[in-house]
């Protein structure tokens, strides 16, 4: 059995002792806030962005289900970044989206800096994945200037402090709905999110700091 278990973050490390019985330590990713940074020529734009997978658990089924609930003249578009696709999941999620009279963009493998782009253009970041194990999107949409709205559940909850460089809700559509409704109409509230999202950024989770804490453990 090997005598260092490192894994990506505390619920990880919960389900790692669940499952299988190792203690392990958390050892977190970081992010180049010099590569997620903001960008003055990337404005602002009435839309929702999520990026992840395309695949089930993901939670774009959820996300589309929430803003179908939002009254027609408000509802937002909402885009989609995908890096990889589960067969027919595209066709699934258009198909709902379209059942649920909600407009919906689809954009596969965005160049990073595109991505980026992207990130600052967004009037908020939606990300509803389930039991996601860490996720980075929070932490670069956060980085980029985007105000984050997170599903309160897995490593979601170790990156999005709720009031304060996020909110986080629980797996419930009527919430979610209100909640963006609110974002949308009201910018000066994502806009005081994204401010701390930045700075909490920068000083806790640069990629030196992932360093010295692999370097600690290794050395132990």
């Amino acid at each position: 059995m090997a005598n260092l278990v490192l894994v990506n973050s505390n619920h990880s490390k919960q389900s790692t002792k669940h499952i299988y019985n190792v203690q392990a330590q958390v050892c977190y990713h970081g992010i180049d806030s010099k590569v997620f940074h903001i960008k003055n020529d990337c404005p602002k734009q009435n839309h929702i962005l999520s990026v992840g997978a395309l695949q089930p658990l993901k939670g774009f089924d959820f996300l589309i289900e929430s803003l179908s609930l939002i009254p027609s003249p408000q509802r937002p578009l909402v885009k989609i970044i995908a890096n990889s696709v589960t067969p027919g999941y595209r066709e699934f999620l258009e198909n709902l989206a379209k059942e649920k009279e909600v407009n919906l963009l689809i954009e596969i493998d965005l160049p990073l800096e595109a991505l980026v782009c992207q990130y600052n253009k967004a009037a908020l970041l939606v990300y509803v994945p389930y039991n996601e194990p860490f996720g980075l999107v929070p932490l670069e949409a956060m980085a980029c200037g985007a105000p984050v709205l997170g599903i309160a559940e897995g490593g979601v909850l170790e990156t999005v402090v709720d009031g304060v460089n996020g909110r986080l809700l629980p797996r419930d559509p009527d919430q979610f709905a209100v909640a963006i409704q609110r974002h949308l109409e009201d910018p000066n509230l994502g806009r005081q999110l994204a401010e701390t999202g930045r700075e909490y950024v920068v000083q806790n989770w640069s990629w030196d700091k992932a360093a010295d804490n692999m370097e600690y453990y290794l050395a132990q």
